[in-house]
């Protein structure tokens, strides 16, 4: 069948956070300009890319 991909139902995460979906609803308005959309589209990788820095170990700091 044409147009049909493997899905890897393992791999999808659903991020229903209201900021991100304040974001994507900016981000698909046709009104958003270029620099905006970067902005918004650097946000959101930033933000999306947080819980999967969080999850590893990390060392540990000595503060004085």
């Amino acid at each position: 069948m044409a147009g049909t991909h493997d899905f890897d139902s393992d791999r999808l995460v659903v991020v229903d956070h209201p900021l991100v979906q304040h974001k994507l609803h900016i981000l698909r308005d046709k009104d958003t300009s270029v620099k905006q959309f970067r902005e918004l589209v650097n946000e959101l990788t930033l933000f999306l890319d947080l819980p999967g820095t969080m999850s590893g170990s990390r060392p540990r700091l000595s503060l004085p």
